[in-house]
C-alpha cells in the first residue's frame, strides 16, 4: 500500500493536484468507519487543533499531536487497508508531514508550489486585498514554501517537489516522476485539463511585489530544487510565462500612458475653468463699477434739472 500525503498553499490548487493523481490511478480515501471522519476533515481538525495550541504559523517546532489524533490516524489507515495507492490533498497538510512520515512508512509526500504572483493574484481576484493583507498574504506564501522547501530537503528520497502547472494538460512528466522517484504506478492521461488564471492578474501581481526580493530568491530555490519545475511545464511550453506577460505588460504601459493623459487633461480643463471664473468675476466687477458710475453721473444731473 502507498499513501500519497498532498500539499499547497491553495485549496484549489490541491483539488487540481488531487483530482489529476486520481485520473492517474489513485483512489480517493474511504471516511473510517468509527469515527466517519474523512482525510480532508482529520486534516482540518487536527490544523484547528494545533492552532489553538499556538502552532499558528508553518515552520518551527512541529505540533504535537496526542493519543487521539494517533487513534484516529490508524482508523484512517484501516478503512483504506485495501487500496493499493491512495491519497488526499490539503493546504494544511504541510503542518503535518512529520507526523505521516513516522506515523507509516509508506507516505509518500507531494508538495505542490506555484510564483507568489500566482497566489497574490488568486487572492486579490476574490478579496478586497490592500496594505496590511497583501503584507500577510506575502507572508504566509514564504513562510509556507520555506518549511516546504525545508522538509523536501530532509526527505527527498519519499517526496516530489512539482511546479503546479506540470499537472496541466495531459501532465505528461508526472507519471514517469512517480514511477522514476517513488516506485508507484500511474496511468498516463489523455485528457488535457487547465487551471483558469488571468495571466493579467500576474502580472498585476508581479508589480505589487517587484521589490520583494526574497520571494524572488524564495521562488528560484523552488525551481531549481524541484523535481518539475514550471520550465518542465505545459504552461511554459505553451509560451505563457514570457508571450502573454510581455504582451500584457505592453497592454497595462498602454492604460498608465493613456490614465496619465486623461489626469493631464483633467488638470487643463480645471484651469480652463478657473481663468473663465476669473474672467467672469472681473466682468461683473467691471459691470458694477460702470452701473455705480452711471448711477453716480444721474444723480449729479438731476440737481441740475430741478434749478
Amino acid at each position: 500500500m502507498t499513501i500519497l500525503v498532498t500539499c499547497g498553499i491553495h485549496d484549489e490548487w490541491c483539488t487540481f493536484a488531487q483530482g489529476r493523481f486520481e485520473s492517474m490511478g489513485f483512489s480517493a480515501p474511504v471516511a473510517s468507519s468509527r469515527s466517519f471522519m474523512s482525510a480532508t476533515e482529520l486534516t482540518e481538525k487536527m490544523s484547528a487543533g494545533s492552532q489553538s495550541a499556538g502552532f499558528t504559523s508553518f515552520g518551527g517546532a512541529a505540533p504535537k499531536l496526542g493519543q487521539a489524533w494517533h487513534i484516529a490516524a490508524a482508523d484512517l489507515m484501516i478503512a483504506n487497508a485495501d487500496q493499493e495507492s491512495w491519497g488526499w490533498a490539503h493546504p494544511e497538510n504541510l503542518r503535518f508531514l512529520e507526523f505521516w512520515k513516522e506515523f507509516d512508512p509508506n507516505c509518500r509526500f507531494a508538495l505542490i508550489y506555484a510564483s507568489p504572483a500566482e497566489y497574490i493574484a488568486r487572492e486579490i481576484s476574490v478579496n478586497d486585498v490592500e496594505g496590511d493583507g497583501l503584507e500577510e498574504i506575502i507572508a504566509r506564501w514564504r513562510d509556507y514554501h520555506e518549511e516546504m522547501l525545508r522538509f523536501y530537503h530532509a526527505n527527498s528520497e519519499v517526496s516530489m517537489l512539482i511546479n503546479l502547472h506540470n499537472f496541466e494538460a495531459t501532465a505528461q512528466s508526472l507519471p514517469t516522476l512517480l514511477s522514476d522517484r517513488l516506485s508507484l504506478n500511474a496511468t498516463r492521461l489523455n485528457q488535457a485539463e487547465y487551471l483558469f488564471q488571468s495571466a493579467l492578474m500576474d502580472v498585476i501581481a508581479e508589480r505589487l511585489i517587484d521589490h520583494e526580493l526574497d520571494l524572488a530568491n524564495l521562488f528560484s530555490e523552488l525551481e531549481n530544487a524541484a523535481d518539475l519545475p514550471m520550465s518542465m511545464s505545459a504552461y511554459s511550453r505553451r509560451g505563457l510565462t514570457g508571450k502573454a506577460h510581455r504582451e500584457l505588460d505592453e497592454n497595462l504601459t498602454g492604460l498608465d500612458q493613456a490614465q496619465s493623459n486623461l489626469l493631464t487633461a483633467h488638470r487643463e480643463i480645471d484651469q480652463l475653468n478657473q481663468s473663465l471664473q476669473r474672467s467672469q468675476e472681473r466682468l461683473e466687477t467691471e459691470q458694477r463699477e460702470k452701473e455705480a458710475l452711471e448711477l453716480a453721473a444721474a444723480e449729479a444731473h438731476v440737481p441740475q434739472l430741478l434749478e
